[in-house]
């Protein structure tokens, strides 16, 4: 999608509707093992998962019920979200990127976050 759908994006809680037609589903699988690589992009964190998306999909079902699937590809930590709730910036912003092999189109899943966020050494 394009224009108006794209980043960073205000949800006017005013304005939203429910949409029923529009559906998605998870099936993630635990990792085992994993070594992280994270890279620091511009005063955000980055956790590459590219290596595990095959058996980690988000299935969505647009209006007309088409069923379309995404992988794993990232996580991304935002410290001041990058998306806004009645033009309200959070604390914190974790984006979770999902990615179609063939096409390269992404579906980005993010979680707003009210609360400091501090991480902490072992």
């Amino acid at each position: 999608m394009t224009g108006s759908y794209q980043s960073p994006v205000n949800i006017d809680t005013k304005k939203a509707k429910e949409n029923n037609k529009v559906k998605f589903a998870f099936d993630f699988q635990p990792f085992e093992n994993l070594t992280l690589q994270l890279f620091d992009q511009a005063g955000q964190l980055s956790v590459n998962l590219s290596d595990y998306s095959r058996s980690n999909k988000l299935s969505f079902w647009n209006e007309q019920g088409e069923r379309f699937e995404y992988f794993l590809e990232s996580y991304q930590w935002k410290v001041g979200s990058e998306h806004t709730i009645d033009n309200r910036q959070y604390s914190a912003e974790l984006q979770i990127i999902h990615k179609q092999f063939a096409t390269q189109r992404k579906v980005i899943m993010s979680i707003l976050f009210d609360e400091e966020i501090y991480l902490k050494s072992a």
